[in-house]
């Protein structure tokens, strides 16, 4: 009978660590949620931190950076264009050889990447340093590195006369900030993954990759006579599940049904007349809700600039009536986040002259 009580004071002994985990997990949050920082507003906290960055840029570019221009490599550009090209920019210490053979080295201290670069001579207004110029495809679905989730460090590797040296990438020089139309894209088109760069607390290039977003994903909106149909992919990886329209009060299940050309894609044909009847006045919203209760919201892919109106290829605007035999138009957007958004916007009679406003505010 002594190894049954052995086992049980030794399953007593491996739970109480994780047990103790816990505790201190619930009271660290505690503590947080009492702390007056926590109490802060968000907006608040979000400028005091772009404030703090911008504050640590200036001190990287006025002080780190001529500190460091004898010994490390001085970033000139480093943006990621199209969702997952990296260019980079940058020039090395005076006096490197011009024969020398450099490589980008990307690693978070487990994992090392690595892409050739090209080496320029030094010109008369480059003081003497070299310039090198790189180019690196990210993301393994595109042929690229295939750089997993997570926070990677820069580096340059140089090679020349049977010695190797490793050059620290410091700031990251006159990096426009794109806007517009004409912005960068924040994701790759392909994989959905997004690439970022930024600075450490030392200042040295780091490159930031952040898993894709998982949301439903619409592919058409087509006209109908008197209606809408929504071509979509589920999330990866919830493919079970049903799909609802709200309006932030209340939820309305919808019917859909598989489409037989293309396997995996789902349609859905959006009854009108009865979002109409349950809330004309507020903007219905689509999600995609698995059996487990998350909602993944419908949204158009991160390389679709085309707005909803010109996405569901509308000549003239979708009228429907109601069961008072009142005219409404059907109007479409997205939001910021290409958020796929419905709302109506009553018909004035010939005898209302008063202007109607257009319900709702873009997330």
């Amino acid at each position: 009978m002594a190894a049954p009580a052995a086992a049980t004071h030794l399953e007593i002994t491996v739970a109480e660590p994780a047990h103790a985990l816990r505790v201190i997990g619930r009271s660290g949050l505690t503590a947080w949620q009492r702390l007056p920082v926590s109490r802060i507003p968000a907006g608040l906290r979000n400028r005091a931190r772009r404030q703090l960055a911008a504050r640590r840029e200036t001190f990287i570019h006025s002080v780190v950076t001529p500190l460091s221009q004898g010994s490390s490599a001085v970033v000139r550009y480093a943006m990621v264009l199209g969702g997952h090209q990296l260019n980079l920019r940058a020039t090395l210490p005076p006096g490197t050889d011009p024969a020398a053979t450099v490589e980008l080295v990307i690693g978070d201290g487990e994992q090392v990447f690595t892409a050739p670069a090209r080496l320029r001579p030094a010109t008369p207004d480059s003081a003497g340093r070299p310039t090198v110029l790189v180019t690196a495809r990210l993301g393994a679905k595109i042929g690229g590195l295939p750089l997993p989730p997570g926070r990677w460090s820069a580096t340059l590797r140089v090679s020349s006369a049977g010695s190797t040296e490793t050059l620290r990438l410091i700031g990251r020089g006159e990096t426009p900030v794109l806007g517009g139309a004409t912005r960068a894209l924040a994701a790759c088109p392909i994989s959905g993954e997004r690439f970022r760069t930024g600075l450490s607390t030392t200042g040295r290039l780091r490159l930031v990759v952040a898993a894709p977003p998982r949301h439903a994903e619409i592919v058409r909106v087509t006209r109908l006579f008197a209606g809408l149909s929504l071509d979509f992919f589920p999330p990866p990886g919830a493919p079970a599940g049903r799909l609802q329209a709200t309006d932030g009060q209340q939820t309305v299940d919808l019917v859909h049904e598989s489409c037989p050309e293309t396997a995996g894609l789902l349609r859905c044909t959006l009854p009108l007349r009865d979002l109409h009847a349950a809330e004309p006045n507020r903007s219905w919203t689509f999600c995609w809700t698995t059996p487990q209760g998350r909602r993944y919201w419908l949204r158009r892919r991160a390389d679709d600039l085309r707005n909803a109106r010109s996405a569901a290829a509308q000549g003239t605007r979708l009228v429907i009536s109601d069961s008072t035999r009142g005219l409404s138009y059907v109007n479409q957007r997205h939001t910021v986040r290409g958020t796929y958004q419905v709302f109506f916007a009553a018909m004035p009679r010939p005898d209302d002259t008063t202007p109607t406003a257009t319900p709702g505010t873009p997330a």
